[in-house]
């Protein structure tokens, strides 16, 4: 967290403020609530917190004239930090006000941190107190001179003067903060020429953030009657879009010009992650503003288009960005139809969809999904709109083939937003704005980001998996054993590699638990049969076939095309033959077996074969002693590298859990921002056993849930919901009153659950075991 880093790096230079003051908090909030409350303010305080920041959030609305109450002055005194939010309605409270004028004075005297943050406001307009705030400052004048009282008169007038001062005096504080080395503050001539996507947006919130700094700044394009002005003051300039550099040849010392432009090669860009696709600046200030920061501070790369698209004017950048993207999340509101770019967009993103594995998630914001698929209510009166806009301009037209164009225009809108009313999405309308933003961020990073849970300590296992799939054999079939104890990463291991590389083949499948299904269901080895067959023959469903059938068909197919098979957790010889028969396989074909037991390949009835496969084993061990600390600190802090007051805690739990993920894994996701007692005590409960049983971690992560309600959930699920859909389960789950929302996310964060690329629910084969347990011993 940004914030949080510069809490940080200001508290190294304050610390004998630390040692001459008690901080009760470590940040004070002063905001209007009015304006943020509900919205950035209640999300920056929820992250804070969530960050381990101490912070002082006052629920008490201020009313216009109010002294500032003593406890207010308390919470500012006792602060390391102050955030002050400046809205456009900041300076018309007097509280407000007051509390800056405080909070400056701590920063003076005590040199308490202080960031401001400028909240749709332009600094400029704080510092000259023009706009709201000289509206604002206007008010508190008029007042002034309505008082009766001469003392009282004279006593506000002096307190307006302070006022006055506070406000010139912040936004002064960021001028502050950005000196140093900084390329805009170094005092030479120096243009900085930035190309690629998302130019305009990245100069706009420098010059924004910096331009009140500078004598003079203008971020219009620049004509040569402005070189006689670049000559006489120092000025930071913002050129868009320039094709042109003769109006850059008179620069004053000191200047400093940032230049968007064209390259003159197709450069290579970064792929984004995701594109967010959205209407109406209502909609940007609130849910986009928010979910776009909450992505970027997740690691996720975001296109965000910051053009104008309300008036149905396309920007070419988009395009590519929507083809150089893995995922879209459509923000659907009521006037989103009523955009011809946007139905363009959409139309183009499910286009794209069809062709990749792009993922989209719609979200409906102040909409139904019915009236998105229907077209009815706005929608209904957009495509109205359009109809008849659209018939008057192919009358008009005289081009015969653009007439037709035009005319299938309307029904590849009508399409898509049909299309994309039957995605499974999000529905806005009845989650806080917090649980939606995290929920779709956990989604992004959960089937998109390739990073989200690394394979530490894998590195190797997978170079050897990934040279073995691409030795280009077309003689010969193979197949790869990946054998070791439950718990010690196989699955995770196959996973990694089969998605990256199944491109490679013509079919591919992965069936995952074997060894489960087959011994939970009762039809699960013919289940799994008919997975398979559907996977390598089209999607192919045949109904009314019985095992033996499916074993023959499926036979067929594997002899007669390439192919990429899985086979995850076997553990007797009748799968493998039910699977993978004894006609042998198409040369160049690759099958990975995950499995306890080595010894089960080679006696299967594919081994009997005329021509068999070459076959090659690897054992998967333990991680080392460095890979261990790496993955227990990539859970437990968020970080690869320890924290200095837990290295000791950190060394015990890593010789208890003798180099097993998954035990690393559930203990880092457990003791997440917990204190160094709370790990030692953790330590003591696992030590009570005579020897390490990985059920003995999960159990540990069970007791300590932080509700009865979290418990519930993870058994349920164990019990029932495994592998089924999360939207669905969801559904079930809360009309039988059992709260999902982050408690979901709660429950993956500490490795007890994950989501399949399908949307489906997902357990590991111990962690499920462990929950089902409990429940068989509470109904025994």
């Amino acid at each position: 967290m940004v914030l949080k880093c510069e809490l940080l790096q200001e508290s190294s230079s304050t610390h004998d403020y630390d040692h001459d003051h008690d901080h009760m908090y470590d940040v004070f909030l002063s905001f209007r609530g009015a304006d943020t409350r509900k919205g950035f303010t209640n999300n920056l305080h929820i992250a804070l917190v969530e960050s381990d920041i101490t912070t002082f959030l006052d629920d008490t609305e201020i009313q216009t004239g109010q002294e500032l109450k003593p406890e207010l002055e308390s919470a500012i005194k006792s602060s390391r930090a102050s955030i002050i939010v400046l809205s456009k309605n900041y300076a018309f409270s007097t509280w407000c006000l007051d509390e800056l004028v405080l909070i400056l004075e701590q920063n003076k005297n005590f040199n308490q941190i202080v960031i401001p943050i400028f909240y749709h406001v332009e600094p400029t307009d704080v510092w000259r107190q023009q706009s709201s705030f000289g509206e604002a400052v206007a008010k508190h004048e008029r007042r002034m001179e309505e008082e009766t009282d001469a003392d009282k008169k004279s006593q506000l007038a002096q307190k307006i003067e302070l006022w006055k001062r506070a406000l010139t005096q912040v936004v002064d504080l960021q001028g502050k903060e950005a000196k140093g080395n900084s390329w805009l503050t170094d005092g030479s001539t120096d243009i900085l020429t930035v190309v690629g996507i998302g130019k305009k947006s990245v100069v706009k919130y420098v010059f924004q953030r910096s331009s009140f700094n500078i004598e003079a700044s203008n971020r219009k394009q620049l004509f040569d009657s402005h070189k006689q002005l670049l000559n006489c003051k120092k000025a930071l300039l913002v050129v868009d879009n320039v094709d042109c550099l003769d109006q850059l040849d008179a620069l004053h010392t000191g200047n400093k010009s940032i230049i968007t432009t064209k390259a003159r090669k197709k450069d290579v860009v970064k792929p984004y992650d995701v594109l967010l696709c959205f209407k109406t600046y209502d909609i940007r200030n609130n849910l986009v503003s928010h979910l776009y920061d909450a992505l970027w501070r997740a690691g996720i790369h975001t296109f965000l288009d910051d053009h104008m698209i309300d008036m149905g004017i396309p920007h070419p950048e988009s395009e590519h960005a929507i083809k150089s993207s893995r995922a879209s999340i459509i923000v659907l509101c009521r006037d989103y139809a009523f955009s011809r770019w946007c139905l363009d967009e959409l139309v183009l993103i499910l286009e794209h969809k069809r062709d990749s594995n792009h993922l989209i998630i719609p979200v409906f914001y102040d909409v139904e999904p019915t009236n998105v698929r229907k077209q009815n209510n706005s929608f209904g009166e957009a495509m109205a709109m359009h109809t008849r806009m659209l018939e008057k301009t192919i009358k008009e037209e005289t081009d015969a083939m653009k007439r037709s164009q035009l005319a299938q225009k309307l029904e590849l809108w009508k399409s898509a937003l049909k299309q994309v009313a039957d995605l499974k999405g999000k529905d806005a309308n009845n989650m806080h704005l917090v649980d939606l933003i995290d929920e779709i961020v956990t989604e992004i990073q959960l089937r998109v980001c390739d990073t989200f849970t690394p394979l530490v300590g894998m590195h190797r296992y997978i170079m050897f998996i990934d040279s073995w799939l691409g030795d280009g054999s077309i003689h010969a079939a193979d197949i790869l054993t990946i054998a070791g104890v439950d718990g010690v990463g196989k699955t995770s291991l196959v996973q990694s590699d089969f998605f990256s590389n199944r491109k490679q083949f013509k079919r591919s499948s992965f069936i995952e638990g074997i060894s489960k299904r087959c011994s939970e269901q009762l039809n699960g080895l013919f289940d799994l049969q008919k997975q398979l067959y559907e996977d390598i023959s089209d999607g192919v469903s045949l109904e009314g076939l019985d095992a033996s059938v499916y074993a023959s068909k499926i036979e067929k197919a594997l002899a007669r095309e390439k192919v990429l098979l899985v086979l995850d957790d076997v553990d007797c010889v009748y799968q493998l033959d039910a699977l993978l028969g004894n006609k042998g396989l198409h040369p160049g074909s690759k099958i990975i077996i995950t499995t306890k037991d080595v010894s089960l390949i080679e006696r299967c009835a594919l081994f009997n074969s005329q021509v068999q496969p070459m076959h090659t084993k690897v054992l998967l061990n333990g991680l080392s002693e460095s890979e261990s600390l790496e993955l227990l600190c990539t859970h437990a802090f968020k970080r690869s590298d320890p924290k200095e007051d837990y290295k000791e805690v950190l060394e015990k739990i890593m010789k208890y859990c003798e180099g097993l993920p998954l035990a690393l894994k559930v203990l880092g996701g457990s003791l997440h921002k917990r204190d160094v007692a709370y790990w030692e005590e953790c330590i003591r409960m696992l030590n009570k056993e005579t020897k390490f049983d990985v059920k003995n971690v999960v159990r540990m992560s069970f007791d300590t849930l932080p509700s009865k309600n979290a418990k519930e959930l993870f058994k349920h699920i164990a019990c029932f919901f495994v592998g089924k859909d999360r939207d669905l389960t969801e559904t079930i789950l809360k009309a039988c009153n059992i709260k999902t929302g982050y408690r979901i996310g709660n429950l993956i964060d500490r490795n007890l659950l994950s989501i399949g690329q399908n949307n489906e629910l997902m357990m590991n084969r111990l962690v499920q075991e462990m929950g089902r347990d409990l429940v068989r011993q509470e109904s025994p």
